[in-house]
């Protein structure tokens, strides 16, 4: 190997790494800045399928593209959205990503440094969360600018001989041999990084020194990126119901198909490019979008067929598909049995949680960080249940109602957040076993029975409260009393393991970091259980009842308020206001703080 290859490819690998790392910081901010509207618009994906292909463009343009396709995964496992509605979001979802390498595609990589600049510069002016998630968005397309460079600048000591032109002239692209290797390679290269930019940007740099000079050079290249983009979503499938794996499938035949039809259309794209720019690095980021949107344009209409031919090509998987969603509009005028589709709502919320709950710790035990796969995509959709729950409830209470059932929708209200709760802690057991394993860090044997025993009194108590949310069933109410009575058990065990972990550490055997991460550990089992506690004593009050008597009758529309009372005042400020009620009450509302304090 030359002198020069043995300089480029440290530089190529760097400027790969930097490629890479400018994504993630951008993928980062975007999904702080962006991530749970991408998930409300993910998750209202009802109308035409036009509309869906259109949200899942969207949302991959704000998240990218892999993970916008996990969380469509996630809300078909949890029933949020069905397999129908979530075929042509993953369809759009394959246009996002070709948007941001359009913004590559255009030679700005000379300003990056500037660019890292601005952006670090917001980061340290930044007063708001806000900004500081939109800096990283500003220093991520710096960071993705600067990897390009040096990208071009490893391939242009190559590009001076013709050892890289040979090496690129091996796959000839006009053959079919030539065509299929590059095809390979393209989708080979793609799931290695887990990244077809890193493709369409080695692409970008070779166009600029002139090894690439046809844009049809890229397309297998191109082709098999996009194929290869298909193994974040299978990665993801795993564990997951026969929905979701068939939705991953659909993104695989939405590729493979989409390829074909763009290789038969290769004479019209040949026709398209040049006309639309001269320029060979703009062809290739022009075919890399407008190979995807037509596609969507012409598979969108066959989505139905697409489905059926799903289910009965995947028939051995079965047909078990997570129940949908239960909050019916047409129940609102009905409010008890508008209530008792909430309380249905929350009983599946709260499945969902406890597939996350064994899940999570199906991977702390065997250190299996692909247990932990779906644990963010499901809390997505948990949230989101908590979100329609409170919508609906709201709509609930439009109506004339009962003291009692006023109460209840409270009740429910307060159960649903202790329900999203209990999601979000699982989601941090997740984490911390991820840092465990990365960290290498172990328990004592005795430390990890007391933890495997909480952790299996939180499985029955999250059972037990999970059966005591329907309280049509039988005996509702018992199970909301074991739950309770598991707690106490669970104190115990949380008292022993505290009481070990201070004998471990006086006998001289212990070490901080350890101990940290199982106070970790306890503190969010702690606030789970408090969560669950929360959820039984909801669950134990008379007036968590659905009335037989209430179900089918309508209701009307409770009347407006009486509107502002004649005696009513208004003030110019909250300091105005407080003033106001002390000369009311004969007493400072708000007391004024001691000298002490």
């Amino acid at each position: 190997m030359s002198a020069v290859w043995m300089t480029a490819i440290p530089i190529l690998l760097g400027g790969i790494a930097l490629f890479l790392l400018g994504m993630e910081l951008l993928g980062d901010g975007m999904n702080r800045t962006a991530g749970p509207r991408v998930q409300a618009l993910l998750s209202n994906v009802a109308g035409s399928r036009l509309k869906g292909a259109g949200v899942g463009a969207l949302a991959s343009t704000l998240v990218h593209s892999g993970p916008a396709t996990v969380i469509v995964l996630g809300f078909v496992n949890a029933g949020v959205v069905s397999l129908a509605q979530a075929i042509p979001l993953v369809f759009g979802a394959n246009i996002g990503t070709t948007l941001s390498m359009q913004i590559v595609a255009f030679n700005v990589g000379k300003h990056c440094f500037l660019v890292i600049a601005l952006g670090m510069l917001l980061r340290r002016l930044a007063t708001t969360q806000m900004l500081k998630d939109i800096s990283l968005i500003v220093i991520g397309f710096g960071m993705l600018f600067l990897g390009l460079e040096t990208i071009k600048l490893a391939f242009a000591p190559l590009a001076q001989g013709n050892t890289l032109r040979d090496l690129v002239a091996l796959m000839d692209t006009h053959s079919w041999t030539g065509f299929m290797q590059a095809f390979i390679a393209g989708a080979l290269l793609t799931v290695l990084f887990q990244s077809s930019g890193v493709i369409v940007s080695l692409l970008f740099s070779l166009s600029a020194i002139g090894v690439v000079a046809d844009y049809r050079m890229a397309v297998p290249f191109i082709l098999g990126a996009h194929v290869g983009t298909c193994s974040m979503t299978l990665f993801a499938a795993p564990g997951g119901t026969p929905g979701a794996w068939r939705a991953a499938i659909s993104h695989v035949v939405f590729n493979v198909v989409g390829g074909v039809i763009a290789v038969a259309m290769l004479p019209f794209y040949d026709w398209l490019m040049p006309r639309l720019t001269g320029d060979i690095t703009r062809q290739i980021a022009n075919f890399n979008t407008a190979k995807q949107v037509i596609n969507v344009a012409l598979l969108l209409p066959f989505t139905p067929l697409l489905e059926k031919g799903l289910r009965k090509a995947t028939a051995w998987m079965g047909d078990r598909e997570e129940e949908g969603s239960h909050l019916d509009p047409r129940l609102l005028s009905m409010p008890e049995d508008a209530i008792l589709a909430v309380v249905r709502e929350l009983r599946r919320q709260a499945g969902i949680v406890n597939q996350m709950l064994r899940a999570t710790l199906d991977g702390l035990v065997t250190l299996d960080s692909r247990k932990f796969g779906s644990i963010a995509s499901q809390e997505a959709a948990v949230d989101v249940i908590k979100r329609r729950i409170s919508d609906y409830i709201a709509k609930i209470a439009l109506r004339s109602l009962e003291p009692s059932r006023t109460v209840m929708l409270q009740r429910l209200v307060v159960a649903s957040s202790a329900v999203e709760r209990i999601g979000d802690h699982v989601e941090g057991i997740a984490w911390l076993s991820r840092q465990k394993v990365k960290n290498n860090v172990w328990f004592e044997d005795e430390h990890m029975r007391h933890l495997l025993a909480m952790s299996q009194l939180i499985c029955e108590m999250l059972d037990q409260a999970r059966d005591a949310i329907d309280p049509t069933e039988e005996g509702a109410r018992i199970h909301a009393t074991r739950a309770l009575e598991q707690r106490e058990r669970y104190r115990f065990h949380a008292k022993q393991l505290k009481e070990s972990i201070g004998q471990w550490l006086n006998s001289g055997r212990g070490n901080a970091t350890t101990v940290l991460m199982i106070h970790r550990f306890l503190s969010t089992y702690d606030r789970i259980v408090d969560q669950l506690k929360t959820l039984a004593r909801q669950e134990k009050k008379e007036t968590w009842t659905v009335r037989d008597s209430g179900l089918n009758r309508v209701e009307p529309l409770a009347p407006r308020g009486p509107g502002r009372p004649e005696n009513h005042r208004t003030h110019d400020s909250f300091e105005a206001a407080v003033k106001d009620l002390r000369l009311d009450q004969g007493e400072a509302v708000i007391p004024a703080p001691s000298q002490s304090e």
